[in-house]
């Protein structure tokens, strides 16, 4: 009895240590690539041809969405005001996929600009997604005007990817 003690305590420990995994490196293309411009309004002109103007505040359109194509997911923004702003665009810019009922974040970008317009466009393809998980994205849109920084926080709803 004493030795089926001991080797239960034994098997609790080792159940509970953290192990540590280092992974081969890979020669998979990587994870996170950015899209041009003119690629990010091509999408958004395909997938939100009707998004119409939502008006917020300074912003006369703000948007952000997540999309599947192929095998790879399509993480799209667009931000315009009715002005021309020194600088506009999207930041802190978090893709995130849920695990049980929490969100853990998989990509934080930090800034995606364009400087002397009224509108902007960008977007992201995430090569990697798996199967089965559910995905989301948020940001910031923001834009500079006279010396001013406008912000709204956006994000796309969630998607699953299949």
């Amino acid at each position: 009895m004493k030795y089926l003690k001991r080797v239960m305590v034994i098997i609790l420990v080792c159940a509970l240590m953290p192990i540590k995994v280092w992974a081969a490196e890979s020669t998979e293309s990587p994870e996170i690539v950015r899209m041009t411009e003119e690629e990010a309004e091509n999408y958004w002109e395909i997938y939100y041809p009707d998004d119409g103007i939502a008006m917020y505040g300074t912003f006369t359109d703000a948007g952000m969405g997540l999309q599947k194509s192929g095998s790879r997911l399509l993480i799209l923004y667009t931000v315009s005001t009715g002005e021309i702003a020194s600088e506009i665009g999207t930041k802190n810019i978090i893709l995130e996929v849920k695990s049980g009922l929490i969100w853990i974040p998989i990509k934080i970008a930090e800034k995606d600009y364009r400087t002397n317009a009224s509108n902007f466009t960008g977007g992201f393809y995430y090569n990697n997604p798996t199967s089965g998980s559910t995905y989301r994205v948020s940001g910031i849109h923001y834009a500079i005007i006279n010396g001013k920084e406008y912000t709204v926080l956006v994000d796309s709803g969630s998607l699953t990817f299949q």
